[in-house]
């Protein structure tokens, strides 16, 4: 047992080279001894209470174990490999992943399972296709080791802390569905009249009408062009769906066609056309969006619909009137197509879906205030952005700190002040060492015995 001396360390910051007093750098080779899980195909899993864990965590249960013990559990292939699991208890592993097969009892898996998670394994992982992790990678992950107690006490504070911090995160997830909750509020009120029933009460507006989308557009509606796309740069760029799937328009997502277009065709945007998707999923399906790029900058392809706005109507107002929760009802339960097939809208749906029509006067007065309540929920969802960044910085400092030894006492500190002994981890891993030295003895004794 090593005597707590009285000296302090060194007032230098710490750095991966110098380590707490009473720490030590292990390796996962020196702690661990590693196998790949076995195969379970889901014809051969029976449902019992034994977990099985995969690459990305536990992915079913099976009546039978592979392994008796708690382990740690590493994510081998694919897209989830490197990540770290702990097994508490009896568990199947399959061979999407690999586990601790040697473990010393002298440490706290939980401890190192955070330093491994924090490895950056994904990072280094092999494979110029699909990205592996080999056990090779893992007993070569260094692991600064504190003394046992030391350990202990790290990970019930990295508990407590990253608590909060999970219920933080977890209120602040709820806040799109909310703000989403929010929007649809705003246009069901914008276009019920609520939204702007004080202004008219001032402002004595004459009563709302209504009418059909064919009678307040020029023309009527037209569907797009859709050609294969061509990967050089040609005059004719084709916005593609993602441009207006949100609701607005974003002129970054389109696409060249090797295609003459007129420039009077129908096909070329002006500011102010409103543009439906056609066709998309139950979700997205007559989705709207305002042209707000430059006169003749893009043509829009077969599965939009675009409709030009009438002198009785603002393309704002129109935007609205087609994004309200009753309109995008409206498009969803009258979309056609055969199961699995994707939902479409015609021109005739379009042209028959029923919108309200108060003054010009009102219609921007509505924009305007609706503008305003959308811009207040943009910067609430920046402000939480923000906020669930500094989340998951401030998890990583919890974790550089810990691994730092500056997130607790050290045990080395504890045992000065209460004049004890205490055990560093350079002895710790020494035994640990010893034992599996051992162990490795007599697996090779029992091998050459059989």
């Amino acid at each position: 047992m090593a005597r707590a001396t009285k000296n302090k360390p060194a007032d230098a910051e710490r750095s991966p080279d110098k380590l707490p007093e009473g720490w030590t750098l292990a390796f996962g080779a020196d702690l661990f001894g590693w196998s790949s899980g076995k195969f379970l195909p889901k014809s051969k899993q029976t449902l019992g209470t034994v977990p099985v864990f995969g690459g990305n965590g536990i992915t079913g249960l099976h009546d039978r174990a592979l392994i008796d013990f708690s382990t740690l559990i590493v994510g081998r292939v694919g897209a989830l490999c490197g990540n770290v699991y702990l097994s508490t208890g009896p568990s199947w592993v399959t061979d999407n992943a690999i586990y601790a097969s040697t473990i010393p009892p002298e440490i706290n898996l939980e401890y190192v399972r955070l330093v491994f998670s924090e490895a950056g394994l994904a990072s280094r992982a092999g494979g110029s296709g699909q990205p592996f992790v080999n056990q090779e990678l893992l007993n070569a992950v260094p692991v600064p080791l504190p003394p046992r107690l030391e350990q202990d006490r790290i990970v019930a504070k990295i508990d407590e802390l990253l608590n909060h911090v999970n219920a933080a995160r977890e209120h602040l997830a709820k806040v799109p569905k909310i703000l989403k909750a929010f929007r649809q509020s705003v246009l069901a009120a914008a276009c019920s009249g609520r939204l702007t029933e004080d202004w008219r009460d001032v402002n004595g507006s004459p009563a709302w009408d209504s009418a059909t989308v064919k009678e307040v557009i020029v023309d009527k509606p037209r569907n797009g062009l859709s050609v294969k796309a061509v990967d050089y740069e040609t005059p004719v760029r084709s916005l593609t769906l993602t441009a207006t799937t949100s609701g607005r328009f974003d002129g970054r997502h389109f696409k060249y066609l090797d295609v003459d277009v007129p420039r009077d065709s129908h096909l070329w945007l002006r500011k102010g056309d409103v543009l439906l998707q056609r066709g998309n999923t139950d979700e997205y399906v007559g989705i709207a969006a305002i042209y707000d790029g430059d006169d003749n900058a893009y043509i829009y392809p077969d599965l939009m619909i675009k409709i030009r706005p009438g002198p009785e109507v603002t393309s704002e107002f129109l935007w609205i009137t087609l994004s309200e929760p009753q309109a995008r009802q409206y498009f969803r339960d009258n979309a056609s197509g055969s199961q699995g097939s994707m939902p479409k809208i015609n021109q005739g749906i379009v042209e028959q879906a029923v919108i309200p029509l108060p003054s010009l006067s009102e219609q921007h007065e509505i924009v305007r205030r609706v503008e305003m309540l959308f811009k207040l929920a943009e910067k609430i969802e920046k402000r939480v952005e923000a906020a669930t960044k500094r989340a998951d910085r401030l998890t990583q400092a919890i974790l550089a700190k810990a691994f730092r030894g500056e997130l607790v006492p050290t045990e080395a500190e504890l045992a000065r002040r209460e004049g004890r002994d205490y055990e560093p981890a350079s002895v710790l891993l020494e035994r640990i060492k010893a034992q599996r030295k051992i162990a490795a003895g007599s697996r090779k004794g029992r091998r050459r015995r059989s």
